[in-house]
C-alpha cells in the first residue's frame, strides 16, 4: 500500500496524469493543518469578493480550483462544510462560468445532493 500512494504522489507532483484515485490517495496524506489552511483566506478579497487560499479560490461557502488548456476546462467545487463536491468537466475550450453559477445557486440551496 505503501507503494502505492508513494506512486500516486509522484504521479500528481510530475504533472502527468493522475486517477481519481490518484487524487484521493495524496489528498487522504495531506496534514490536517495543511488541509485547513489551504482553505484559509490568504489575502484580502478581490473586486468580486472571493478571496484565495492556498489553490483554491474561497467565496465563502464553496471553495474552487479550476484549470484550461488547449482544448479542456475542467473546475472542481467543493461545499467546505461537508466537502462534498462536484467536477466539470469538457472537452472543448468553453466558458463554464454560468454552468458553475447555476450549480452553485442550486446546490446551496438543497437542490442538488
Amino acid at each position: 500500500m505503501r507503494h502505492l500512494k508513494l506512486e500516486a504522489k509522484r504521479r500528481l507532483a510530475a504533472g502527468g496524469f493522475a486517477t481519481l484515485h490518484d487524487a484521493q490517495t495524496a489528498i487522504a496524506l495531506l496534514p490536517a493543518a495543511l488541509a485547513r489552511e489551504a482553505l484559509t483566506p490568504q489575502a484580502e478579497p478581490g473586486p468580486a469578493g472571493i478571496r484565495v487560499g492556498l489553490g483554491w479560490l474561497l467565496d465563502g461557502p464553496t471553495a474552487a480550483h479550476g484549470g484550461a488548456g488547449f482544448e479542456a476546462v475542467t473546475l472542481l467545487r467543493s461545499r467546505v462544510r461537508d466537502r462534498r463536491s462536484y467536477v466539470v468537466l469538457t472537452s472543448r475550450a468553453v466558458s463554464v462560468g454560468s454552468l458553475d453559477d447555476g450549480l452553485r445557486r442550486a446546490w446551496l440551496k438543497g437542490g442538488l445532493a
